[in-house]
């Protein structure tokens, strides 16, 4: 991007100081040379391309790289630039410090003084991508791969490994090469099934296995496998790609023929976002040919081009990016979501190419986060649909969540209550601390009484319930708690209680009625009691057997009365004199009963039977009223 015409900037390209330091970061070996041909600049990426430092190199000329049989190429190139000529790019030999022959890309440009007078020369030079420098740059990108990467014969022995198979499996390379393909799982006869099967079918995807470590740490993986060919279409083996499920890494990258097996999408972007590479899974996700793809944006290919630019940026700053997610569109509409495991990928001398990326298709477990979300919108409705205040409080006793009931009963809005003190809505806060503080001692509380306060006044009555809720790993996250309004019912047993109150006095008044109208009784009785006494004792013999009769009937009437006066006298008087308790014989007691009845049981036409009733202990009086 062009530099504004400010004056900042405009001071900023006069600095010599700015040219010197960008010429001296360039990735690019850049050679200054003076009109008679010595070198009077030479950058940090000279001195990394060839290998002699700057100090080395100052008031030499370029025969000190160059190879004897190219000195006429030198004298040309040379007379070219003092003729101000620019010199395109073209492809020639140089000599490093340690006399190793390498293939170079050289351009150069004369630079001209204010009267376009040559006073010096430009030269460019970077590594000619060979095919050494081809394998390596592949080769890097296999290394690059966060996910174990193996290629096998159809013998089932090992052929080739990157680096992330002989991490986890803790064997060496030279180990691995050669071995048997099935000593590294828990199940070799599982996972023999699964390379048999890539052979016969062309590929396995998601097959799960577990591997062992040398330490025996088992990693639990999902492998994909595919065959893959050599030119002529000859099946070479298969390359199989694992996937540690238990940390979800995603990406990596194999030879040129691997990638093309990867069930994965992958592709490679320079520094500008452009796309480099790509394998057949990128192709058929996004439906886009080869051809089309590579030197395209990279960003081009998704709902979200800028959250795509970002991530590749992050990559580039950061060395890798981790589970990045993003969705890919096809040319068909579908939408494939994916997690992106991204890392930088260098040449052999430490340079960075660009970025090596790699999606997992993730579109099945986004419907199930879906569900998931769904189901816990549910799970909110019923919670915010409860009429008992819930809320959720941290272990400091903050509150992190409530519901619409714990808004009403408080008159506090949502936003207020989320991360305010529990304890301050309750007319007594220590009460409330000590419930939170049982609640993490022991648990949970059941049933412990509190009283909210609403902010107009109002104070409800509520039992407080709470339980702990942990994490994964069972540690304590923090109290959900349920308060349900008691105010009715403490009216309700407040109403009772006085009505218990009123039957009390009641029975009082009864009580003492009772007790005056016995004491009453008691004299007009005992003369009534007197003078049938003294009749019997006058008449009885001297009058006709009925008579007899009706005075004994007196007599034993009035005495029962007598008796049941002075027992209930002696009830009403129960909780202030207790008589000593004497054997009783209910038979006779029984009897006594009956006669008193007798007109009764007659008159109804009733028959009473018992059997022998043995001799107890208690009250007389008790028990005949009872009786």
């Amino acid at each position: 991007m062009p530099l504004k015409n400010s004056d900042k900037n405009k001071n900023l390209i006069e600095d010599p100081l700015f040219f010197a330091n960008l010429v001296q970061t360039s990735d690019d070996a850049i050679e200054v040379l003076s009109v008679d041909g010595k070198v009077i600049f030479w950058n940090k990426a000279a001195e990394n391309l060839y290998g002699y430092t700057a100090k080395e190199m100052l008031q030499e000329t370029l025969l000190k790289i160059y190879p004897k049989t190219n000195v006429a190429e030198l004298q040309s190139f040379m007379a070219l630039l003092k003729n101000g000529e620019h010199i395109k790019s073209f492809v020639t030999h140089r000599i490093k410090k340690d006399n190793t022959l390498i293939e170079v890309v050289v351009s150069a440009t004369p630079i001209l003084n204010g009267k376009n007078v040559v006073i010096a020369s430009s030269i460019i030079s970077r590594p000619f991508l060979g095919q050494e420098q081809i394998l390596q740059y592949t080769r890097s990108l296999i290394e690059a791969s966060l996910d174990p990467m193996v290629a096998i014969s159809a013998e089932g022995k090992i052929t080739d490994v990157n680096k992330a198979t002989i991490q986890i499996t803790g064997v060496s390379r030279e180990k691995l090469i050669g071995s048997n393909f099935l000593d590294y799982f828990t199940e070799p006869a599982k996972a023999k099934e699964g390379y048999q099967q890539a052979f016969i079918e062309g590929y396995v995807r998601d097959y799960p296995l577990s591997i062992k470590h040398v330490s025996g740490v088992v990693t639990d993986v999902l492998y994909n496998a595919s065959i893959y060919k050599n030119s002529a279409g000859t099946v070479l083996g298969v390359f199989a790609t694992a996937r540690d499920v238990s940390t979800q890494k995603q990406a990596s990258q194999y030879a040129r023929s691997l990638i093309e097996a990867s069930l994965d999408p992958l592709v490679t972007i320079n520094i500008d976002g452009k796309i480099t590479d790509v394998n057949q899974a990128t192709i058929e996700v996004t439906g886009v040919s080869r051809n089309r793809m590579i030197g395209s944006d990279f960003s081009d290919y998704f709902t979200d081009p800028d959250e795509a630019r970002e991530g590749y940026k992050h990559t580039f700053e950061e060395g890798y990016v981790r589970d990045y997610p993003l969705s890919i569109r096809h040319v068909n509409g579908k939408i494939t979501h994916v997690l992106y495991n991204a890392t930088i990928y260098k040449n052999a001398e430490g340079r960075v190419l660009g970025v090596f990326a790699a999606a997992r298709d993730i579109t099945q477990r986004k419907k199930i986060e879906e569900q998931l979300h769904i189901t816990s919108a549910y799970a909110r409705s019923l919670i915010e649909s409860s009429l008992d205040p819930l809320m959720t409080i941290s272990p400091e006793g903050k509150i992190t969540d409530v519901n619409h009931a714990s808004v009403s009963i408080t008159g506090v809005t949502r936003e207020w209550l989320i991360g305010s003190d529990f304890m301050n809505y309750f007319t007594e806060p220590h009460k409330a601390r000590e419930a939170n503080r049982l609640t993490l001692k022991n648990g949970s509380i059941r049933n412990y009484p509190l009283s909210i306060r609403h902010t107009s006044g109002v104070v409800v009555d509520v039992l407080y319930n709470a339980t702990v809720f942990r994490d994964a790993q069972g540690v304590i996250q923090g109290i959900f708690a349920a308060a349900r309004d008691i105010t009715d019912r403490k009216l309700a047993e407040n109403q009772l209680k006085e009505t218990l109150n009123q039957l009390e006095e009641s029975n009082k008044e009864l009580k003492l009625f009772a007790h005056v109208t016995s004491h009453e009784l008691q004299e007009p009785l005992r003369m009534i009691s007197s003078f049938s006494q003294l009749i019997e004792k006058r008449y009885k013999g001297k009058l006709d057997k009925e008579a007899n009769e009706f005075i004994d009937y007196l007599v034993k009437g009035s005495t029962r009365i007598q008796n049941l006066l002075n027992d209930l006298l002696m009830y009403l008087s129960i909780s202030s004199t207790v008589r000593p308790y004497v054997e009783i014989d209910v038979n006779e007691m029984i009897k006594k009963i009956l006669f008193n009845l007798d007109e009764k049981i007659k008159e109804m036409k009733a028959e009473v039977t018992y059997d022998s009733i043995p001799v107890v202990w208690g009250e007389v009086g008790r028990l005949d009223i009872v009786l």
